[in-house]
C-alpha cells in the first residue's frame, strides 16, 4: 500500500517507501469490497467513505486491521485510499462508478462499453511542405511503425507531429526500403499528396545512399619491407 509510505507505524517508526511494512494482506479484500459496494448502487449513485465504512464494518466486523496512530483502523485508511485511487484511475467520476468499471466488477466485458468512447485508429496522415506529417489521431499499428522508421516524432498531443530529416530517411533506406517504396508508402497514406520538398529529400538521400560502404575486416597484413609486400601481392596464392 504505497499511501502508507512516510506514515508512522504502531511503534512510531516511519514506514519506508520500499519497506515490508507496506505489505498489507487486508488491502486487496478491502479494495474489492469497497468497489463492490459502489457497484451495488444504481448507475450514477455515489457514496462517501463515511457511508461505506459502517457497511464494511457490519459485513466483516473482525477485519478492521490494526489501529493506526491516529486511532483509526487500517481498513478506514484503505477505504479512503481506494476511493482516491479509483478517481485517479478513472474507475469513478465524482464518486460514481464508471460504466466500464461496473462491467468489470460484475464479471462482464468492459470492451464493448469502452469501444464507443475511444477514437478509431486512422490509416492516413497529413503531409506538409515543411517536411512534417501530422497524425490527427492514433494510427493503425503497422502505419505507426512504418512512419516511425522514416520520420522522427517531434511532438505528441491530440495530434502527433512527425518530421522527415536526412537521418530519418537514411534510416529507412538502411532498413531495406527503397526510394520508390517510400514514395508509394507516403502516397498511399497521405490525404494531401506528397509535397515536392519531401519528394526531393527522399530522392536526394537515396541518390547518395550506399555510395560509400564500410565493412569489417577479419585480418590484415602489416609490413615495412616494400619488396616483400610486392612479392606477396604478385603471388597467385594471395588472390585465393
Amino acid at each position: 500500500v504505497g499511501r502508507l509510505a512516510g506514515t508512522p507505524d504502531g511503534k512510531g517508526k516511519v514506514r519506508a517507501a520500499l519497506g515490508p511494512e507496506l505489505d498489507r494482506t487486508l488491502a486487496p479484500s478491502v479494495r474489492r469490497a469497497t468497489l463492490g459496494l459502489l457497484a451495488a448502487l444504481p448507475p450514477g449513485g455515489t457514496a462517501t467513505a463515511a457511508a461505506l465504512l459502517p457497511v464494511l464494518r457490519w459485513q466483516r466486523p473482525l477485519r478492521g486491521g490494526p489501529v493506526q496512530p491516529d486511532n483509526r483502523e487500517l481498513r478506514d485508511h484503505l477505504v479512503d485510499f481506494t476511493l482516491d485511487e479509483a478517481e485517479l484511475l478513472g474507475l469513478t467520476g465524482r464518486g460514481a462508478l464508471a460504466r466500464p468499471a461496473r462491467a468489470l466488477l460484475t464479471g462482464g466485458d468492459p470492451v464493448p462499453v469502452l469501444a464507443p468512447l475511444l477514437p478509431q485508429p486512422l490509416d492516413h496522415v497529413i503531409l506538409q511542405p515543411d517536411l512534417t506529417a501530422i497524425a490527427p489521431g492514433p494510427l493503425l499499428t503497422p502505419l505507426a511503425q512504418a512512419l516511425a522508421l522514416c520520420a522522427d516524432i517531434e511532438s505528441k498531443g491530440g495530434a502527433t507531429v512527425y518530421r522527415f530529416t536526412t537521418e530519418s530517411v537514411r534510416r529507412a533506406l538502411d532498413a531495406g526500403r527503397s526510394a520508390s517504396d517510400l514514395h508509394v508508402f507516403l502516397e498511399q497514406h497521405s490525404r494531401t499528396g506528397v509535397p515536392q520538398p519531401l519528394g526531393y529529400l527522399i530522392d536526394d538521400v537515396a541518390r547518395r545512399h550506399g555510395v560509400l560502404r564500410v565493412g569489417a575486416a577479419s585480418s590484415y597484413l602489416r609490413c615495412d619491407d616494400t619488396a616483400l609486400l610486392a612479392e606477396v601481392l604478385a603471388d597467385r596464392r594471395t588472390a585465393e
